[in-house]
């Protein structure tokens, strides 16, 4: 998705933790409602890593330094703080979030052509190309830390809770 040539907008609607935070994060414009939600990359706090990519794509978005907390601390954060800090880019009224995120699909849209395809790949080529170097050996080790007695421990115990 983060290399896709086409815009993507992400409209959402509720929680975007583990997974659904690794799927907003490559897209142009991520778009939250104003309603009681929390953002994470909390893998850590089930003693698991993230492949390389999901780390450059925070990275990509945030600075430096606020996306090491984020993935060192696991800390679920509310659509304030990830407006405040970039994970989001706007926040709406519940009701007007697929009315906005429509909207901004459209203006995106009018902008493509072989220019915003070349100027994405622009940008976003070099961030890439630094995680592909690393992807392989990053998946390799979140499956073999995924397994270990400690990780299975922790993630049996979210399965109880849930």
């Amino acid at each position: 998705m983060f290399l896709f040539p086409k815009p993507i907008v992400a409209a959402l609607n509720g929680h975007a933790v583990a997974g659904g935070c690794v799927l907003a994060l490559p897209c142009d414009t991520r778009i939250a409602a104003d309603v009681t939600m929390s953002m994470a990359l909390n893998e850590v706090a089930l003693g698991a890593s993230l492949f390389a990519s999901t780390v450059e794509m925070l990275r990509y978005r945030l600075r430096n330094a606020e996306a090491e907390q984020l993935l060192l601390t696991g800390r679920m954060i509310d659509t304030k703080e990830a407006l405040r800090i970039g994970l989001v880019d706007q926040v709406v009224e519940g009701s007007n979030l697929l009315p906005t995120a429509l909207s901004r699909a459209q203006e995106l849209a009018a902008q493509y052509g072989p220019g915003y395809v070349a100027l994405r790949r622009l940008i976003r080529q070099r961030v890439a190309d630094r995680w592909l170097r690393r992807e392989e050996a990053s998946i390799e080790e979140f499956v073999r830390i995924w397994y270990t007695p400690e990780t299975r421990a922790k993630t049996r115990l979210v399965q109880i809770r849930n």
